[in-house]
């Protein structure tokens, strides 16, 4: 079976490649063409925080030997309407989602702003606070002895 066939179009041999389509599809097996529903891909990496702010939002990223900061500038919130939730994606991958109540956006933005957390972080103690116009996310390390015990603050 020929999936693909080659005409010369003049003498200096100038070749035009034309596929045939149906050839190939039917050449396909019956398997890879089944009309199952596409799921979606754990995230690549065990611990991420998500922000409810575009991936291009300028968010200082601070490491303290206790935890990670970010702050971010914004206006116009109350602090009751941020929200944390830790979700557990795969056994083993956890997702955290900083979220607020008076946005009206999809939950499951394609461009939100991202951190992959480092294995030394706890992300079900996440914190958040807002005020002066700046909220801050505190996510706590761990001890590298013992991964149920948070680093206690200096």
């Amino acid at each position: 079976m020929t999936v693909a066939k080659v005409h010369p179009l003049n003498r200096r041999q100038t070749m035009v490649v034309v596929y045939d389509i149906e050839a190939a599809a039917s050449a396909v097996p019956s398997t890879v063409t089944s009309s199952k529903p596409l799921k979606r891909m754990p995230h690549l990496f065990a611990k991420v925080l998500q922000l409810p702010f575009r991936s291009d939002k300028d968010v200082e990223v601070h490491e303290t030997p206790e935890c990670y900061m970010f702050a971010i500038q914004h206006s116009g919130l109350a602090a009751e309407d941020v929200r944390v939730q830790v979700l557990e994606i795969v056994p083993g991958a956890v997702k955290v989602v900083v979220g607020l109540l008076s946005s009206s956006s999809d939950e499951n933005q394609v461009d939100c702003w991202r951190f992959r957390l480092p294995p030394t972080t706890s992300p079900e103690a996440t914190r958040v606070e807002y005020s002066d116009e700046v909220l801050l996310v505190t996510v706590p390390k761990i001890e590298a002895g013992g991964l149920d015990r948070l680093v206690a603050p200096a």
